[in-house]
């Protein structure tokens, strides 16, 4: 009956008139109805209980390579005639939603409509118990269908990626799953996350109920994601792989995306899981493309501020990477939703800390500068702070003192931007003009901490960032570090003559305290 209602859907509105009337304008909720309760029937109490009789003749194999140890009593003889009947079900039930097979699209009717959404798992379950039954495992009573295999996988091509990520896991969470029906669907939800926005649409499918409530994403469903985005399908190449599904994570974080809080979080944490050293073999190649993307805004020149025919030492290698003030959401994004390890943060941020710090001196000059874009930079600061080691520490601290960081710019629209260091054409000179008298005095630089000969860092304003950092013995090595400095540009005659100055300058309020 529910193929005879799907042949005549099928059919083009004009071959189907009565009366001036389509039998699809006649056919009403009730009938819909009946339809619905017509496929329950058929998967319920035909393809199921068919399933199962069928199944219990598979030897269930174990990873190790032993039988299951549980003892059934199973009836054999009906097994050739209920394999006959499961094979014929679900042949004429793919052919009701791919009538062409290989070669056609879905068909476009309620009762195909009926059986994806309410009947995929069910549907997908018997195809791929018969169609990728191993030949050890295979019998002449249960022998497998490899007609099958091939028109799954062509369906779920053309299905969305939640959709079949729905009806996979399903599958998968059943304990009486067969092994190799496991990895299978293991391995059929790995292609999908390949798809066009298959890491998202995985997520749909997976937090349905968080998006809905609004809760938290369960540290359960965080770990077993981290899990499956370890997994690489067999046939795919490691590069291959990541390559499609971290871009697809980072997008999820990015900026633009409009997503929920609970796929901004398993995303972050499948970042962080990705790019863990401990037990992740994947951590090298993840390691390598990640962190460049986040870390190239800051220690390149943005193409943008560079002069037409120049070619400045250090530009960014990809019109594709984001801007500096894109990347410092996504890494608040990142980090926010993720706890981070000191391994982690190390990775992450210790490249950056000099060009971050120096960017926050830049903000902190201007008094319209955004207020919440400077509570950011605090925040990666102190928390490097807190969590990186004092070796690592005092040697990138000491990088900041060498004057790393590069110059930026910013907007009046508040768009942030890495430029060339600039060089100082101010002559001694034009300090000692009326008129630079008065900018000076309005700018405050007769200030007794004012930086005057525009040493980087400002000493003053690095002095407060190391009191906030609380880190003494970071501090401890890196003013042991100015001492034996300012030794020896005293003692060596080629020595740049403003060492000693920059010198005195960061030694005299460590005395002091």
């Amino acid at each position: 009956m529910v193929a005879q209602v799907q042949n005549v859907l099928s059919k083009p509105p004009e071959e189907s008139t009565s009366a001036g009337t389509t039998v699809q304008q006649l056919l009403g909720t009730r009938d819909l109805a009946q339809v619905r309760i017509l496929l329950s029937i058929v998967f319920k109490w035909a393809a199921e209980p068919l399933l199962t009789r069928v199944t219990a003749a598979i030897p269930n194999i174990t990873p190790g390579g032993r039988n299951r140890t549980t003892i059934n009593i199973i009836d054999l003889t009906s097994v050739p005639d209920d394999y006959k009947m499961l094979i014929s079900l679900i042949s004429r039930l793919m052919e009701l939603i791919l009538p062409f097979g290989m070669q056609g699209s879905l068909t476009q009717t309620i009762v195909t409509s009926i059986i994806l959404d309410r009947h995929l798992g069910d549907l997908l379950r018997p195809c791929i118990v018969l169609g990728w039954l191993p030949k050890s495992l295979a019998s002449e009573s249960v022998p497998p269908s490899d007609d099958l295999r091939p028109l799954v996988v062509h369906l779920i091509t053309m299905l969305p990626v939640s959709q079949c990520i729905t009806a996979l896991s399903g599958i998968l969470s059943e304990k009486s799953t067969l092994v190799y029906v496991r990895k299978t669907c293991s391995y059929l939800l790995s292609r999908q996350l390949l798809r066009r926005d298959g890491v998202r649409g995985m997520f749909a499918a997976l937090f349905s109920e968080e998006d809905l409530t609004g809760d938290d994403a369960p540290l359960e469903k965080l770990q077993n994601i981290g899990k499956l985005l370890q997994s690489i399908p067999t046939g795919i190449q490691e590069m291959q792989y990541f390559g499609n599904v971290v871009p697809q994570l980072l997008a999820i974080l990015s900026t633009d995306s409009d997503t929920t809080l609970s796929h901004t979080r398993a995303a972050s944490f499948a970042l962080s899981r990705l790019l863990a050293e401990d037990g992740n073999p994947h951590h090298a190649i993840v390691s390598r493309m990640v962190l460049p993307i986040f870390q190239r805004p800051f220690l390149y020149v943005t193409p943008e501020t560079v002069d037409k025919g120049e070619t400045p030492p250090k530009t960014r290698e990809s019109s594709q990477d984001m801007t500096p003030g894109q990347a410092i959401i996504t890494l608040q994004t990142l980090l926010t939703n993720t706890d981070p390890s000191p391994a982690f943060i190390s990775s992450l941020l210790t490249p950056i800390i000099p060009p971050l710090y120096s960017l926050l001196a830049k903000l902190e000059e201007i008094k319209t500068s955004d207020p919440a874009m400077r509570t950011t930079l605090r925040g990666f600061l102190g928390t490097w702070g807190r969590l990186i080691g004092a070796t690592e520490g005092a040697a990138t601290l000491w990088l900041l003192v060498g004057g790393e960081g590069g110059e930026w710019r910013v907007d009046i629209a508040g768009e942030i931007s890495r430029i060339e260091d600039a060089v100082d054409d101010v002559t001694p000179l034009s300090l000692f003009t009326p008129e630079e008298l008065e900018r000076a005095e309005e700018a405050g630089e007769f200030d007794i901490n004012a930086n005057i000969l525009n040493l980087r860092p400002d000493p003053a304003h690095f002095i407060t960032f190391l009191r906030t950092l609380d880190r003494p013995d970071i501090v401890s090595q890196l003013f042991v570090g100015l001492l034996e400095g300012y030794r020896e540009t005293k003692t060596s005659p080629d020595s740049d003559p403003m060492r000693p100055v920059n010198a005195r300058l960061f030694v005299a309020p460590q005395s002091i305290n």
